[in-house]
């Protein structure tokens, strides 16, 4: 309601009522949402949403916009507040002809009262009468490529010919209007404002009977092709309760707003069971969308739930002018936000809210492997959310095995070169690796690096002290234990350094990143030079079936406190029973499984500096033959923990494919002669 003050003191009675209903925000929804299969997690992403695209809402913007005065930013508002156009998401000018009237309330003005800012042409409509003489609503440039309107024509193609967009205003344009409201171009013109320049007007021809177009003077009775039969509306629509045949909206029925016998809004519904209570004193349940804003607002004695925005108060509003939706008619029953910037994202899987994100994408680790889960996302702003993007849905996969590597212990000599060996224990097939090979603190340099037989097929190379290894041909790591690079390095500097691996990349055939882990070695670099303990396999024979005695000694110039080789014999004709201590090993216990040999003292003895056997070595011959016994993979020990260089001789077997005489000698010493024995 409005009065008019005279004179400064005499004011007028109340003019008449009217209501309006502002439109309500429409938020972008999300797009190309895609997720894919992760390890043990769905990887998701999606396109960022724009609010109102990079120009006017409905306008569009033309002419040259105010410029800030001072160059701090691109332009300058009608309360002189300077600002970019990229500091609203989806642009500041899209904000012009939105339909919602930019008068302060949501940061930025463009519009003041009396027409006080035709800079901004009244904000292209939304608060009063467009008054433009900057062209800026003109929709040819300026102020970027539309948004929620282009100023004319339509999105559809219905409104291909019209000039004019009413979107705002209830419907798209004239043609459309008709369609959805049977209200024609001289209705719109006459009535509610409308330019209906270009339009084709189907509703306003002659009357031409079975051209399907229900129009002047026909009825039903003079055209029942064209005209419904009294009492009868389209799909979706009821009939008015006065008699008149009038049709309405069958969502009215129960929406919250009063559709009673004094026809507030046009129509008498309440044969509908009090227009679904609205006109009993209840109210409908209206659900819908959360939003950050209420769900209703307050006019008169009514609660208007804001998903309400039909055609008659749209076009009410735009007779009375936007601006009057300002007005204090309108109460919000809670205060709007002031900001219509993009908050974040919600992430919903299988239709349950699981996270908000500020991020286009997100990745859902609270999965089991093997089930699949469908997303999607809503976007959240200030004044709502939107529609859900579309569905995707992903599969994680099972993570692969862990991957263990190792590094091993090395002492050598100052100036001297040395290798250290870096060993895998895999599960799974490994395809390349990348790690830094660190000596903390820094006595040596790493200088080059060799394949092994697990590498066989592979290149690999160091720089920097970065080892990188994969195949050009396809080959793998196979599943299994054991070295798979040899790094030879110098001792630069005398002391002790731990040898570890970081920044460490193992992936699989298919390039997907495994789940490493690694442990560290010793390495030493002595002033003096460096001895090498010498272990020496011996030679032993036994027939088939029955067992015979082989010992490895040890040649040491230092305490031993543990010792770890593998005995290889080649062929394998024979097989280990049994490991047993000597002399020298007293108080050590020993074992071997799968022909590895390990001795260690739990009672802290060490194998005393000297030359003789260390472990018997009881086997079986299986076949006939002779064989080579050698070691591999000596690991040594001092009794601090350090480890020692070592060399190794080899020794023989033989095994008897039948039956076996023993024969032995013995030397008189007062006599030349020499007694044999055959079998005793």
């Amino acid at each position: 309601m409005v009065t008019s003050i005279w004179d400064g003191t005499l004011e007028s009675e109340y003019s008449n009522e009217a209501s309006g209903t502002p439109e309500p925000f429409e938020a972008p929804v999300p797009e190309q949402l895609t997720g894919t299969a992760g390890d043990a997690q769905a990887v998701l992403s999606w396109t960022a949403t724009d609010p109102g695209g990079d120009g006017g809402g409905g306008g569009g913007g033309g002419g040259a916009f105010p410029a800030c005065p001072d160059g701090s930013a691109e332009y300058v508002d009608c309360s002189n507040t300077c600002f970019n156009d990229a500091d609203c998401t989806g642009g500041c000018l899209a904000w012009l002809a939105d339909g919602f009237c930019d008068d302060g309330t949501y940061g930025l003005v463009f519009w003041t009262a009396g027409d006080g800012c035709p800079e901004y042409g009244n904000d292209c409509g939304d608060c009063q009468a467009i008054n433009d003489p900057l062209g800026v609503c003109s929709g040819d440039g300026g102020g970027g490529d539309g948004g929620g309107g282009d100023g004319g024509g339509g999105g559809t193609a219905t409104c291909d010919d019209c000039v004019n967009d009413f979107t705002a205003y209830g419907s798209e344009c004239c043609d459309t209007a008709w369609d959805e409201f049977g209200l024609n171009c001289a209705t719109l013109t006459a009535n509610y404002g409308w330019d209906c320049a270009g339009c084709n007007c189907p509703g306003d021809g002659p009357p031409e009977c079975g051209d399907g177009v229900c129009n002047g003077d026909e009825t039903y009775e003079t055209c029942p092709q064209d005209c419904l039969a009294p009492g009868t509306c389209p799909d979706g629509q009821v009939v008015d309760c006065d008699g008149t045949g009038e049709c309405w909206p069958l969502s009215w029925i129960g929406d919250g707003f009063p559709d009673c016998e004094d026809q507030q809004y046009g129509a008498d519904l309440t044969c509908y069971d009090n227009d679904g209570g609205d006109c009993g004193g209840l109210l409908a349940s209206n659900s819908g969308p959360r939003n950050v804003y209420s769900n209703s607002t307050e006019v008169n004695d009514y609660v208007i739930p804001r998903e309400k925005s039909e055609m008659i108060f749209n076009l009410l509003s735009k007779q009375l002018q936007s601006h009057m939706l300002q007005s204090s008619i309108i109460q919000y029953s809670e205060i709007v936000q002031s900001d219509r910037d993009l908050l974040g994202y919600n992430v919903l899987r299988d239709g349950q809210e699981i996270a908000f994100t500020e991020n286009t994408f997100y990745n859902d680790s609270n999965v089991t492997p093997g089930l699949e889960y469908c997303y999607s996302v809503v976007a959240v702003y200030e004044e709502g959310e939107a529609s859900p993007s579309n569905e995707d849905c992903a599969t994680a996969t099972s993570p692969p095995n862990p991957v263990t590597l190792s590094v091993s212990d090395l002492t050598m000599s100052l100036g001297e070169q040395g290798d250290l060996s870096v060993s895998m224990s895999n599960s799974d097939p490994v395809a390349g690796f990348q790690f830094n090979l660190d000596l903390s603190p820094s006595i040596g340099t790493l200088l080059s690096v060799s394949t092994t037989d697990r590498t066989d097929g592979f290149n690999v190379s160091t720089n920097n002290g970065i080892v990188v290894g994969f195949s050009l041909t396809g080959d793998v790591i196979n599943p299994g234990n054991g070295p798979i690079v040899v790094v030879t390095v110098s001792g630069d500097n005398a002391g002790s350094a731990s040898a570890c691996l970081s920044d460490v990349i193992i992936s699989d055939p298919n390039g997907q990143a495994m789940n490493p882990s690694s442990s560290c070695g010793d390495f030493v670099v002595t002033e003096e030079p460096v001895d090498p303990i010498v272990l020496i396999v011996g030679n032993g024979g036994s027939s088939v079936g029955s067992s015979g005695l082989l010992e490895v000694s040890m040649d040491n110039n230092e305490a031993i406190g543990g010792f770890q080789f593998a005995l290889d014999i080649s062929p394998s004709i024979a097989s280990i029973s049994q490991i047993t201590t000597t002399d020298r090993t007293a108080g050590f216990t020993v074992s071997t499984a799968n022909g590895i040999v390990v001795g260690f003292s739990l009672t802290g003895d060490v194998i005393q500096p000297g030359s003789g056997p260390i472990i018997n070595v009881e086997m079986v011959g299986e076949s006939g033959g002779n064989a080579e016994v050698c070691l591999d993979n000596i690991v040594l020990s001092d009794p601090s923990g350090l480890a020692l260089p070592s060399t190794s001789e080899c020794g023989s077997y033989s095994v008897q494919d039948g039956p076996v005489s023993f024969v032995q000698i013995i030397h008189n010493s007062a006599s030349p002669t020499v007694d044999v024995y055959v079998d005793g």
